[in-house]
């Protein structure tokens, strides 16, 4: 890191996604401290690492709850009527309830820097850890609630915790969302939390893209990034008109963003002044790229951003070291394979799916892929006998469903078998309305009118 220099001028700092993270944000796999420490009361009150850490050595000015006491009232935080434990013992020390830890690679003890409030009810719901439930082993976590609102009440205080919990769940209700999207831009939280919402959630209606849209403008780079990023799914022209607007922001990390945001938009619509800006905003991102092609992950990044400018070939040459650097990468094997078929390399692209099968014989993915691939050449026996494969491997594989039943209505002409698979997948996406056409289709072809006109006219009535 060069002094001097805006952190997000130099990195772009992983947000809590559950990969890395627990769901309300405590450490997980292996991640950064600073990720956790920017979650915190005293960062946000302007506490910095030397001011409990030696600068040269790392290490605590303390070893007690001195440390703590540095800023936090003794009387009031260091004594029984706080904490409930037997005084001068390792119950008693700060640390041990509000800076749990993690032994990794198996002797490597780090401790959570997000200095939080033990928060057993939220282990209860989500399965969070909780500094109750890791030194009482014996008890479980309903135990540790209870005996927390028996010593504090049943109220907890507001947290960010619980809106990164609800934003990663898989149905959230009405309330919950309208408490996310005020959250996003509630510049009382932690901007790392509130990107992370950001990144979880699905912005549709005009409501939340209006709450998207604000946070746009946030003071924080991290919150303005990953709004730019949400972006990257909608059309050209919206794309387009956001990415103007903040490709001249003046950190780096959101001219990056930028310059995701506009891969594969034609530029010979901007203007002279946007194109120069443009240019550098995408020399700052190959940069990044290219700063992380070591690894094989980072080597995957590279690739698959030449595969979005249309650079097949320095697509498959990436895609191809990212699999020398790692070979169990999984990811590569279906871009690989896509970069291949976009070149009409069929051959290349079923040999490196076959690879694939090898590594992952219970995979459903690579048998669909090989039969688009399939179809292509113009083999469909060996596309349907693929498609069967994926759902054997996948039963819920719809996609496979909808293919053989697309081919049997529209290539093979029987109407039976393409209506079994059309309702197979019905049955696990009922209100797939792609699925739900195809079957009025079919009913039309069969010369049952009356079910397909039922089902086009609850079609039309949902448009």
């Amino acid at each position: 890191m060069e002094p001097g220099i805006k952190f997000e001028d130099q990195f772009i700092l992983q947000i809590l996604n559950t990969e890395y993270y627990h769901g309300d944000g405590q450490i997980d796999e292996e991640d950064y401290v600073l990720g956790s420490f920017r979650q915190s009361k005293m960062f946000a009150e302007g506490v910095r690492c030397t001011d409990c850490h030696d600068a040269h050595s790392l290490k605590l000015k303390f070893d007690d709850n001195r440390l703590c006491a540095q800023c936090h009232v003794p009387d009031n935080y260091n004594s029984k009527k706080h904490h409930f434990h037997a005084e001068n013992t390792d119950a008693s020390l700060c640390i041990n309830c509000h800076m749990t830890g993690k032994n990794y690679m198996g002797n490597d003890f780090r401790r959570d820097h997000s200095f939080r409030i033990p928060r057993p009810d939220q282990s209860v719901k989500y399965g969070t850890p909780n500094a109750c439930a890791g030194c009482h082993e014996d008890k479980d976590d309903k135990w540790a609630a209870n005996t927390i609102k028996k010593w504090y009440g049943n109220n907890r205080k507001k947290h960010f915790s619980d809106a990164l919990l609800v934003s990663s769940k898989l149905e959230i209700t009405e309330s919950e969302r309208q408490m996310l999207d005020t959250f996003i831009n509630d510049l009382e939280s932690p901007n790392i939390a509130r990107a992370t919402v950001i990144e979880n959630l699905d912005f549709t209606n005009d409501a939340q893209i209006e709450v998207l849209l604000k946070a746009l403008n946030d003071s924080s780079a991290i919150v303005r990034y990953n709004a730019l990023l949400k972006f990257r799914n909608f059309s050209p022209q919206i794309r387009t008109s956001i990415a103007l607007k903040h490709i001249s922001d003046s950190t780096k990390m959101v001219r990056i963003g930028v310059a995701q945001l506009v891969l594969g938009i034609d530029e010979s619509n901007f203007s002279e002044t946007d194109k120069i800006s443009l240019k550098k905003s995408r020399e700052e991102f190959e940069a990044m790229l290219f700063s992380r092609a070591d690894f094989a992950t980072g080597r995957l990044q590279l690739a698959d951003y030449y595969l979005q400018n249309d650079d097949i070939n320095n697509a498959i040459k990436h895609y191809k070291m990212a699999l020398k650097k790692d070979s169990l990468l999984t990811p590569v094997y279906s871009n690989l394979a896509t970069a291949y078929s976009l070149i009409k390399d069929n051959l290349n692209a079923i040999e490196i799916l076959d690879k694939w099968i090898k590594l992952e014989p219970k995979q459903g993915r690579p048998h669909f892929l090989k039969a688009l691939l399939y179809f292509e050449i113009g083999d469909s026996v060996l596309a349907i006998s693929e498609l069967e494969l994926a759902i054997k491997r996948d039963p819920n594989d719809t996609r496979s469903m909808y293919n053989i039943a697309t081919y049997y209505y529209q290539k093979n002409k029987d109407l039976v078998l393409a209506e079994k698979y059309v309702k197979n997948a019905l049955k696990i996406e009922p209100e797939n309305q792609n699925y739900q056409y195809l079957l009025a289709l079919i009913y039309q072809q069969q010369g049952q009118t009356e079910k397909s006109q039922r089902l086009m006219k609850a079609l039309q009535s949902n448009q």
